[in-house]
């Protein structure tokens, strides 16, 4: 599944406009696409009219340089992609030097697998699957679909500390207004200092360790965790989308 364009930054010729309009025809896939910046000096856009883009949401995650990031999050800033090989192309690639970019407000679908990748889409938005091309709108429950086949890039963020405090977060953590908490009970408490170390080498500064015992409890609690965990303790932090290959 993927979302590639051309980009033009001003309007092209008509020879290479029907260039890439019959390459487009042609390719049976709804790709490559192509965006002209200033179309606005020509003619205004129709609405509900065709568009020669199919389109994802902007929380889809993207395989790039910085790891698996949202595309809203590379709007206007260019970046190297992994693309599936099996599509006649390398594995890697480039978006244009605007990067991704806004194409307005539209109707999207959701596809789901029972493997649990998830991607939402236009309902033109064509999908690869056993059966070849076939636009979202038009899925049927039981299709096979690919899924890249090239392992991700992989971004520079997080460590094993942080990973560390991340597992504790998810598996016996909360967050109390804002300030996220570790806690641990009876013999888990004999971990709370290497904890605490790793905590205060992340954020930079002292923590302390409360202690209740009629629960055999200790807790660590910082506020200034939650700039790398999520309120949701059952969500997927961003670094670990964005984190090393180690």
């Amino acid at each position: 599944m993927s979302n590639n364009s051309a980009y033009y930054a001003e309007r092209p010729t008509k020879e290479v406009f029907d260039r890439e309009w019959k390459q487009l025809a042609e390719s049976g896939s709804g790709e490559r696409g192509f965006s002209i910046d200033n179309w606005h000096k020509y003619a205004p856009r129709p609405k509900g009219g065709s568009r020669s883009n199919p389109c994802v949401t902007g929380d889809t995650r993207v395989m790039t340089e910085d790891g698996l990031i949202q595309i809203k999050d590379f709007l206007g800033a260019p970046k190297d992609l992994v693309i599936d090989s099996r599509f006649g192309t390398s594995t890697h690639g480039r978006t244009s030097p605007k990067g991704a970019f806004v194409t307005g407000e539209r109707e999207v679908f959701r596809l789901s697998t029972k493997q649990g990748y998830e991607v939402k889409l236009t309902a033109d938005h064509r999908v690869m699957t056993s059966r070849g091309w076939v636009e979202a709108q038009h899925l049927l429950e039981g299709d096979k679909i690919h899924v890249c086949n090239n392992g991700g890039l992989f971004g520079s963020e997080g460590d094993a500390d942080l990973g560390a405090i991340a597992g504790w977060y998810a598996g016996d953590g909360t967050n109390a207004n804002g300030a996220p908490r570790l806690y641990f009970y009876h013999e888990d408490r004999k971990l709370t200092d290497k904890f605490k170390t790793a905590i205060e080498r992340v954020i930079g500064e002292a923590v302390s360790v409360c202690e209740y015992e009629p629960a055999q409890r200790e807790h660590i609690q910082s506020r200034a965790l939650s700039e790398y965990l999520p309120e949701d303790r059952t969500e997927m932090p961003e670094f670990v989308w964005r984190g090393t290959e180690d």
